[in-house]
């Protein structure tokens, strides 16, 4: 069995990231091409919530598996 409260606080991490995607990604596209400061901003955040997405998908706890980069 599943243990919720892990899959809670994955939950609440991805929320966290997806927040701070929100906050950070341009309101335009091109502003986004524009800028290489933001886009890596952008893809760091984007990293981080994909690999703690995966580590969800696998059942991993996933401490250590915060890459930047």
């Amino acid at each position: 069995m599943v243990d919720r409260e892990r899959i809670l606080a994955k939950l609440d991490e991805l929320n966290g990231y997806l927040e701070e995607l929100r906050r950070i990604a341009p309101s335009r596209f091109e502003v986004y091409q524009e800028s290489l400061e933001k886009r890596d901003e952008v893809v760091r955040a984007l990293k981080r919530w994909t690999a703690t997405a995966e580590e969800s998908r696998r059942g991993n706890g996933g401490e250590n598996a915060h890459a930047e980069g």
